[in-house]
């Protein structure tokens, strides 16, 4: 069974806030999902897959939206939806979750659609939906082949006259929007280097997804075999855990290595490298060796990406001493931070650097950052981006990345809001230099 939620929201443009009111009412729907609760989007991890359905106000014009997910992702995408302050109810029901015909017939009665399901249970299949059906589409799909589909369903989406803002996760999504500040404070772009963290800082990252091991299988998907990187301004293919040193404004310098990752797919088109753009770890050295093992383990066939993603949390002794004996190979990432977009081009006839980041050391006392949870680290981008859809007057037609329709600098004021960070520092910090890698 799957669980329909209503939401009514007045839409008022000024930034979100926590401080919302929510209800919750019966409107028509099955007695025993409307029960009154003050949070009653908290039980949405019980469902098998959350359909939420929100009204909005906009200029005398409701539009509904439905959040497709049985996820603490779907929970923390709701949560955030919530706390926009025309959030007046939340409403439940149950449907049928394997009949394809169902969610159909779900998107034929709203306007916008929040895929939150995992990309290995829906892959394209909630979009071409939407796209048969008139609904706009929103996911944080991760998975590369999965994104490059999508990418390819465009026409059809033109056709249809909607709009779908894929991959608006974290990575990718956040750091598309970070290279997009970037790259706006430049004339031309040369190269463009996206980096994320692997090493939690004291292990205080929750893994708190749906399924976390077809999380890491995709990961090992993207860190063996090859991967899709630009260089010289062309897409190609490379095998991932090659070092890239960067020398960063502030004096931060370091070493980071390639992984697979959609950005470079999107940002090839939307930003128009006209040298290089990767994805980066930033690593230790220890965890880039082990990570190596597995790698060349899975292009040996001795390891299936499944296996190797379960090695992660249980490796095994022969595969922690071959590390062992690699890791002097690997460099350190020094002072490099843990999450940015490095973007080199030329502003005003110089050679320019910029780099846009997340504030990673917040205030012990302050609000939990975006990156304390996988599930608030998608979750919360898919619900801000939800608004900035529903506020396009005319969204543009077609199956877009995110730096295509959400604002980046609006996108990080709401996500200040969101996290309720007044008094702290700003999660988005961009810095110059003129130094080049």
């Amino acid at each position: 069974m799957e669980m329909r939620s209503a939401v009514k929201l007045k839409v008022r443009r000024h930034p979100i806030s926590p401080s919302s009111r929510v209800r919750c009412e019966n409107s028509g729907f099955p007695a025993r999902a409307a029960r009154r609760h003050p949070r009653p989007y908290q039980n949405v991890a019980l469902m098998t897959i959350v359909l939420l359905t929100t009204s909005i106000d906009t200029n005398g014009i409701d539009v509904r939206v439905l959040v497709l997910g049985r996820s603490p992702v779907a929970e923390v995408t709701v949560e955030t939806i919530a706390t926009h302050p025309g959030v007046q109810d939340i409403q439940m029901r149950w449907a049928d979750p394997g009949d394809p015909s169902g969610i159909r017939t779900a998107l034929n009665n709203v306007d916008v659609v929040v895929n939150a399901v995992d990309p290995d249970r829906s892959g394209s299949a909630v979009l071409e939906a939407a796209i048969d059906t008139g609904t706009h589409y929103l996911d944080a799909c991760d998975d590369c082949d999965y994104v490059a589909r999508m990418l390819g369903l465009d026409s059809r989406a033109k056709a249809a006259g909607i709009c779908a803002v894929i991959g608006m996760g974290t990575s990718p999504g956040v750091t598309n929007l970070l290279a997009s500040c970037a790259a706006g404070d430049l004339d031309s772009i040369s190269d463009i280097y996206i980096a994320w963290p692997v090493d939690a800082p004291e292990g205080n990252v929750d893994v708190d997804i749906d399924d976390p091991l077809a999380a890491a299988t995709r990961w090992m998907h993207q860190l063996s075999g090859t991967s899709t990187v630009v260089r010289s301004g062309r897409l190609g293919s490379e095998q991932p855990l090659r070092p890239v040193t960067l020398e960063l404004p502030r004096g931060r310098h370091g070493t980071a290595y390639t992984a697979g990752g959609p950005e470079p797919i999107s940002l090839f088109h939307t930003l128009a490298p006209a040298g290089d753009c990767t994805t980066l770890m930033v690593v230790a050295p220890g965890t880039a060796a082990y990570l190596d093992v597995l790698r060349r383990d899975i292009d040996r066939k001795r390891l299936t990406p499944k296996a190797a993603a379960e090695q992660l949390d249980k490796p095994t002794m022969w595969r922690t001493l071959r590390s062992l004996v690699s890791a002097s190979r690997f460099k350190a990432p020094g002072t490099l931070p843990p999450f940015f977009a490095a973007v080199s081009g030329i502003k005003d006839g110089r050679q320019r650097l910029v780099m846009a980041g997340l504030v990673d050391n917040p205030h012990p006392a302050g609000p939990a950052p975006l990156t304390a949870s996988l599930a608030r680290s998608i979750g919360i981008p898919l619900g801000l981006a939800l608004f900035q859809l529903i506020d396009a007057v005319n969204p543009r037609a077609g199956v877009h990345p995110p730096e295509v329709i959400i604002e980046p600098h609006r996108f990080f004021d709401d996500l200040d809001h969101c996290l309720n960070r007044p008094g702290y520092a700003p999660s988005l910090f961009v810095e110059h230099t003129d130094c080049c890698r």
